[in-house]
């Protein structure tokens, strides 16, 4: 699946943000917490246990058939794409996440926020072309994510009022 991170978070009410709100949109904007994000998930297991074996463990990024990367200089700038933080290291993520200032405070096995709240990465799971996206993925995505401390949630909201409600009206989705 692909993930993608709204660094515009408000948790639906822009001119009444927390501190706490805040400070997980600025976590959300953290380079070093996306890269941590992204190297948690196996990508691999992913391929093998939803797509039986079939796709290829990158990062998301257009064809490489297509037209930009038709060049040797567009070559290069696929590979950098495709494989920028692409590889599966669990011990990488755990590293990033203790550099922004997420640790376990209170011993429960998960992060919290550099301040010591707690935080829950929530994931909206949607529709492509009106249809439920391969959910399969979704559970194993969790499981990455808890390995290393984050708290996740999935929701899936495909042809619910969810969709625009918390996604185009209101900017709750993380």
């Amino acid at each position: 699946p692909g993930l993608m991170v709204n660094m515009d978070y408000t948790a639906g009410h822009m001119d009444e943000m927390t501190d706490v709100d805040i400070e997980i949109r600025d976590l959300l904007r953290n380079k070093l917490f996306r890269r941590a994000v992204s190297v948690a998930m196996d990508r691999q297991k992913v391929i093998d246990v939803v797509w039986d074996g079939v796709g290829t463990p990158q990062n998301w990024t257009i064809s490489p058939q297509s037209w930009h990367f038709a060049t040797e200089e567009g070559k290069q700038v696929f590979e950098e794409w495709a494989w920028s933080y692409a590889e599966y290291d669990p011990d990488q993520a755990i590293a990033w996440l203790d550099e922004v200032g997420m640790v376990d405070v209170d011993g429960d096995g998960m992060r919290e926020l550099p301040s010591g709240e707690p935080f829950e990465l929530i994931i909206d799971e949607t529709c492509w072309a009106g249809q439920p996206i391969e959910d399969r993925a979704m559970p194993l995505v969790e499981e990455f994510l808890e390995d290393v401390g984050i708290s996740t949630t999935i929701n899936m909201i495909c042809n619910t009022p969810d969709v625009s409600i918390r996604h185009e009206q209101t900017g709750e989705m993380m």
